[in-house]
């Protein structure tokens, strides 16, 4: 049985009172994940998933994740105040390997579902975008990340470990793509992964940064979503002539200096209109793709459109070649004041950006915002949980959606 064919609906309400916490740490020498056959790997997340006590464990640390939302920002470290130890974020970090082991290079994935661009360690716009985002009462939300979750913001530790948490909890809800930032010879900078991992882990720092970017290695790098959409951190590339070839790539891998893998992590949609096919990256590295590729890449493959992340723009959202690459990008704030953008896809394939503010003094009254994402973070819980069907108004409305575009004008209007 494939994992995500598993009996993964177990939402029960488990409750919480005379609940033990679960403190389990690391040894100075812990036992590092190992590469194994697909059916090890199964076998090794259903035995975690099926374990009431780890599913236990998934189900606080989502919580813990969730209730630092608003709170003063030193509440959001919540490895280094030991909400969370050392020793769950391996244990769940490893469940997730063993699930990113199960699944293909190329996911498909079905509509609806909301795709997100970089993350860059932002927790506290992570759980922005999950607590703000509305959907039917009777349905969760289903989300695919586009890669970059860490280097530049504050806590990649949490983001990790909550996007992990959720994906091995929720597999079906949940579907994490690699970028370019998911390879230690990116983040190992010590201003950037490497060095919160200094900060936060202390003598453990060395160990859990190789683990994290062992588990990186083993993501998926694509994904089609309803059959017209294909999605990657970067982009296409010239040596992508069937999409077999992105099926067949070998995990765990490294990122290489040049070739395919490289290319779908790191290439960019070209800004020369004179470069119609394939150009040299500024970036130093990978390609830049032309109209001209494009073209002919949705023709062979009868997509619709690339969406793609890995640049952030002002609105959060950028369209390249008449809206045959769509760019989007969920880190507000990374560059100044740039908002942050997610593409919705419903079930009939109806695309919608949504944009979220960069929230500042200028943007709305405190007590407002505290307010709005107080009642959000309440409807949320409630939506995961088994309880009675309920109307989609009685769990959001207008004024709980702080994602409609350029609602900052409206926003401030009413302070």
């Amino acid at each position: 049985m494939h994992p995500e064919e598993s009996a993964m609906d177990d939402r029960a309400n488990t409750s919480r009172h005379g609940r033990e916490e679960m403190e389990v740490d690391i040894p100075e020498e812990f036992t590092s994940w190992d590469v194994s056959t697909p059916e090890e790997h199964s076998r090794r997340y259903l035995r975690f998933v099926s374990d009431p006590i780890k599913r236990r464990m998934l189900d606080d640390i989502i919580e813990k994740c969730f209730d630092v939302f608003g709170k003063d920002h030193n509440e959001y470290y919540l490895i280094r105040s030991k909400k969370v130890s050392r020793g769950q974020y391996v244990e769940v970090t490893k469940a997730a390997g063993d699930l990113f082991m199960c699944e293909p290079m190329l996911l498909e994935v079905e509509a609806p579902i909301t795709i997100c661009g970089d993350i860059h360690g932002q927790l506290h716009d992570l759980l922005r975008i999950l607590l703000t985002n509305p959907t039917d009462a009777s349905k969760r939300s289903r989300y695919l990340f586009l890669g970059d979750y860490v280097d530049r913001g504050p806590q990649s530790l949490e983001v990790v470990l909550l996007l992990f948490c959720l994906k091995v909890r929720y597999p079906q809800d949940f579907f994490l793509l690699r970028g370019n930032h998911e390879f230690n010879g990116i983040n190992g900078d010590w201003k950037w992964f490497y060095g919160e991992c200094l900060r936060e882990l202390g003598s453990m720092a060395q160990p859990i940064f190789s683990h994290t970017n062992a588990i990186f290695n083993c993501l998926p790098v694509a994904a089609v979503v309803a059959g017209r959409i294909i999605c990657a951190h970067g982009g296409i590339s010239p040596f992508l002539h069937s999409l077999d070839r992105i099926r067949r790539m070998k995990r765990p891998c490294s990122v290489p200096e040049g070739g395919l893998l490289t290319d779908i992590l790191w290439s960019d949609p070209s800004r020369d209109s004179t470069q119609l096919e394939w150009s040299v990256n500024s970036r130093g590295c990978s390609v830049c793709f032309g109209e001209n590729a494009v073209d002919r890449f949705l023709q062979r493959f009868d997509f619709d459109f690339i969406c793609r992340a890995h640049e952030y723009f002002q609105e959060g959202f950028k369209f390249f070649f008449g809206r045959k690459v769509l760019t989007i990008f969920s880190a507000p704030f990374y560059s100044g004041t740039n908002k942050a953008a997610v593409l919705k896809v419903s079930e009939t394939l109806a695309c919608s950006i949504k944009t979220f503010i960069p929230l500042a003094d200028n943007s709305a009254s405190r007590w407002r915002f505290e307010r709005v994402m107080d009642k959000a973070k309440r409807q949320y819980r409630g939506l995961y949980k088994e309880q009675e069907a309920r109307r989609p108004q009685d769990f959001w409305d207008s004024e709980a959606l702080l994602w409609v575009v350029d609602f900052v004008d409206s926003l401030a209007e009413r302070q």
